[in-house]
C-alpha cells in the first residue's frame, strides 16, 4: 500500500516532511503564523473589535469564502478554533495546541493545515479523498450555512494573504523569512471554472505563480533614458 510519505519519495522528495503520529510533520516552523494565531486570541480574549472579515496572513488555502470568494479570513478561523478538534490539535512536536490557517487539496489528497501556537511546528491532518472531499469537510464543518461558507475552491494553486489589514488591526508587526521577503503565491493562470450542486465553485490554476511585492522599477530602453537624462522634468 503506497503512503503519502512513499507518493512525496516518488514525487522526488522535494517537500521537507516526516509523518509523526499520522500527521504530515513540514520540516520548516510557521513563526510568523504562530505569532499571530497568538495576538488574534489575546486580542479577541481582551475584548478588541477585530473585523472579521481581515484576510488571515497564509500561502496554502485552496478555497475562498462568502460571497466575494474571498482569501480565509479571520472569523472563519474563529469560528473553527471555538469548535475545538479536528480544527485545535495538539502539537506532534511539543503537545501544546494547534490550529487550522488553511484548507486545500488535489484530486487524491488533501488536508488542513495547522501551525503550533508555541513552538510554530507545521502539519497537515489529511482527510480522506481530494478537493472535493475536502469542500465537503468544510460545507459540514461550523462553517456550513454561515456567512463564512466556502464558495470556491483552487485546483493548481491558491487563494492567498498577506494579511496585511489584520496584522494592523492586531498591532502586529512580523519579521519576515528571506525567502518569504520579496514574494507572496497568488492564483494567476486561472484557464476556466466549473460548477457543481452544493459545491464551491471550482477554479482551474497554475503553481506555483508568484507576484513580487514592490517590484524593483522597470529598465527603461537606452532612448527612453536618454531621453530622461535631458527633459528630468
Amino acid at each position: 500500500m503506497t503512503t503519502i510519505k512513499d507518493q512525496i519519495q516518488e514525487a522526488g522528495g522535494s517537500l521537507c516532511c516526516e509523518v509523526q503520529d499520522g500527521l504530515l510533520v513540514s520540516g520548516k516552523k510557521f513563526i510568523n503564523e504562530a505569532r499571530v494565531i497568538r495576538k488574534v486570541q489575546e486580542h479577541v480574549r481582551e475584548g478588541k473589535r477585530l473585523d472579521a472579515w481581515l484576510p488571515f496572513p497564509q500561502k496554502e488555502c485552496g478555497f475562498a469564502f462568502g460571497e466575494r470568494c474571498r482569501p480565509l479570513p479571520v472569523g472563519a478561523l474563529l469560528l473553527l478554533w471555538g469548535a475545538g478538534r479536528p480544527f485545535v490539535q495538539y502539537c506532534p512536536r511539543c503537545g501544546a495546541e494547534a490550529f487550522s490557517i488553511a484548507f486545500s487539496g488535489l484530486l487524491t489528497v488533501a488536508g488542513s493545515r495547522l501551525v503550533c501556537r508555541s513552538c510554530g511546528s507545521a502539519f497537515w491532518d489529511l482527510v480522506d479523498g481530494g478537493l472535493a472531499d475536502m469542500a465537503r469537510y468544510l460545507n459540514e464543518s461550523p462553517l456550513g450555512g454561515t456567512e463564512f461558507q466556502p464558495t470556491g475552491m483552487m485546483i493548481g494553486s491558491s487563494f492567498p494573504s498577506d494579511g496585511k489589514e489584520l496584522l494592523h488591526a492586531i498591532g502586529l508587526v512580523i519579521d519576515r523569512t528571506p525567502g518569504d521577503e520579496g514574494e507572496v503565491f497568488v492564483h494567476d493562470g486561472l484557464t476556466a471554472g466549473m460548477e457543481a450542486p452544493g459545491m464551491p465553485h471550482l477554479f482551474l490554476g497554475c503553481w506555483p505563480s508568484r507576484l513580487v511585492i514592490d517590484p524593483p522599477p522597470k529598465k527603461l530602453f537606452e532612448e527612453e533614458e536618454e531621453d530622461l537624462a535631458h527633459n528630468p522634468g
